[in-house]
């Protein structure tokens, strides 16, 4: 469900001539088969938090590559997306004495769809599958396989259909023949859905989405390429497009940055003092209203709540810290960032160059988590922090991303992502929250906690954790 919102929320200001949508879809579902331990492997996400927990080598971290792999596929080539994740030796996966030559994999989501020329929202789902091989003829890694359905809901009654209730108002298939050369179907074309208005003529859209996979779709994702023709194809790629998953190191978050540095946290940690400032300084009224034509810079709605909620944040740690600010360094063209702490009578600024790694480390996903509302994951957020903190963490992880939260002007469903060994972690979470995952005959398999409500009894009655169950091997 979504509902009318005040702007509140980070967000990228995208301005296009000729009107532009708004997309905003969660990722609810992946199967794939032939990237590294996957074969026949499914997983299902939940809005909220979702646990990821089992052994080393079981492919817990196989789980968060994957995710990474999908959101290089919005912007990068097939070749450069499969480098970003380790190189084809390491991607694709092995059995027995030999190596898999495809990856097949389908994702399905659903979220709004907003066209600011009608001015309307719609629910929507989308349907996206691929076939990525190796060819022996080119010499390169290729997209043998896609097809993209998107469902747009015009009756804007989300609970009315799901996937597949009613004809995809987009629906494209893309194969590449013996001979090398492209073959495109399309199944199904709405020319509401194409990009501007003016040019609504469904002969020519086609005419254009055959050029383009023609001459791309061995090399991109269709999520990269038909957005420049068709609107909604942007429904999928939105969710993916800001997908980030973080393992932070303490000595990146303290270093000073260059003042050109975008302000965003990095999946190592770096950017805090980047993203920081941008909170300090930023005035998002002249952002929107003098914004040239696809500006992506972030831009932060509500800055200063956003810095409220990390400097109170700090006192978590210290209940002596009463501010954290960024001071640019002329000289070297740095951003420097220092934290003030107040003990009654004195009043210590000290450099963030500094501070311990688990005070590094707890700002940097804090700052992270407030001012990311995409799909979000964090690695074992347990190194580096004290107990307390680790408990403190998934309260914050759940508060911003709980079943329905906002984007833009609109609620829609996000979730977040953890991975753990931690008891502390797992005792401060929900059974339904978690994730098994197992490799079993050398494959990673998934399953959800089927004695959830037992275990939520059980642990209200003896008030030991969730952490407490599983390691006692009680958690089916």
């Amino acid at each position: 469900m979504f509902r009318l919102r005040q702007p509140h929320d980070c967000t990228i200001i995208l301005v296009q001539r000729g009107g532009y949508s708004c997309e905003d879809a969660m990722l609810r579902s992946i199967e794939c088969s032939g990237f590294k331990s996957f074969d026949n492997f499914n997983i299902n996400f939940k809005p909220g938090l979702n646990v990821i927990v089992g052994p080393n080598g079981s492919g817990k971290t196989n789980i968060i590559l994957f995710l990474q792999f999908l959101s290089s596929l919005r912007r990068s080539p097939i070749i450069e997306a499969i480098g970003q994740i380790g190189g084809a030796g390491s991607a694709f996966r092995r059995a027995k004495f030999t190596t898999e030559d495809e990856i097949d994999f389908r994702i399905v989501g659903s979220g709004i769809y907003n066209t600011f020329d009608e001015r309307k929202i719609f629910s929507g789902n989308y349907d996206y599958s691929a076939t990525v091989s190796f060819s022996k003829n080119e010499g390169t890694i290729i997209f043998k396989k896609q097809r993209l359905k998107t469902f747009i809901d015009k009756n804007n009654d989300p609970g009315l259909f799901s996937l597949g209730d009613l004809p995809p108002t987009f629906d494209v298939e893309t194969k590449v023949a013996e001979d090398g050369q492209v073959i495109t179907t399309i199944h199904a074309l709405n020319p509401n859905m194409l990009r501007y208005s003016a040019r609504n003529d469904e002969e020519v859209g086609r005419a254009q989405i055959k050029d383009a996979s023609e001459h791309l779709s061995k090399t991109y994702s269709m999520l990269g390429y038909l957005d420049r023709i068709v609107d909604s194809i942007d429904f999928p790629g939105q969710d993916l497009r800001g997908a980030r998953s973080y393992n932070i190191l303490p000595y990146k978050v303290r270093e000073p940055e260059d003042i050109a540095n975008s302000p965003f946290i990095e999946p190592d940690g770096s950017g805090l003092a980047a993203t920081l400032y941008a909170l300090q300084t930023e005035d998002i009224s002249i952002a929107r209203r003098y914004a040239p034509i696809y500006y992506s810079r972030p831009s932060y709605a509500d800055a200063e709540l956003m810095r409220k909620q990390i400097i109170d944040s700090g006192r978590l740690v210290n209940d002596a810290i009463v501010d954290i600010r960024v001071q640019p360094d002329p000289f070297e063209s740095k951003l420097r960032i220092t934290v003030d702490l107040d003990y009654g009578e004195n009043l210590v600024r000290l450099p963030f160059s500094m501070v311990s790694d688990g005070t590094a480390k707890w700002y940097a996903l804090v700052t992270a988590v407030v001012t990311n509302r995409r799909l979000f994951a964090i690695e074992e957020p347990e190194n580096f922090l004290h107990p307390h903190m680790q408990s403190e963490i998934i309260k914050l992880l759940r508060n911003q991303y709980s079943a329905s939260v906002y984007s833009d002007e609109y609620e829609v469903d996000k979730f977040a992502i953890i991975t753990t060994h931690s008891e502390t972690i797992l005792n401060n979470c929900k059974p339904d929250e978690l994730i098994i995952v197992n490799l079993e005959n050398g494959r990673t398999v998934t399953h959800r906690t089927e004695n959830s409500d037992d275990l939520s009894k059980e642990i209200k009655r003896t008030g030991f954790g969730l952490g407490y169950y599983y390691l006692a091997g009680a958690v089916e």
